[in-house]
């Protein structure tokens, strides 16, 4: 929730809020507001880097969605206790880092 807030504060700040479809007006609002929200649900779930594009999510949010990613798997197989789970996450971020 915290980071979904995040971006769409980033967005509103930014003044790239309004997405690229001709609709104006309280139903443009809307349509942009659902809009980023299943493309950063897209992004978040996915990875896909198609959307790095400054128009979508932006090669920097895009980034930095993807280390809290790795970050939040790391902190829940240690906050778990999982060793196998802690080992596998810290190998995936590494590679990931590599990339």
């Amino acid at each position: 929730g915290g980071e979904l807030a995040l971006y769409f504060l980033v967005k509103i700040l930014r003044g790239d809020f309004q997405y690229w479809v001709p609709v104006y007006g309280a139903p443009g609002v809307l349509a942009s507001f659902l809009m980023r929200l299943l493309i950063k649900i897209c992004v978040d779930w996915t990875g896909c880097a198609q959307f790095r594009h400054q128009q979508e999510v932006g090669g920097a949010y895009w980034s930095f969605t993807l280390l809290l990613t790795c970050v939040i798997g790391v902190v829940t197989a240690v906050t778990h206790g999982d060793r196998t789970l802690t080992m596998i996450m810290g190998g995936s971020c590494a590679m990931l880092l590599v990339t």
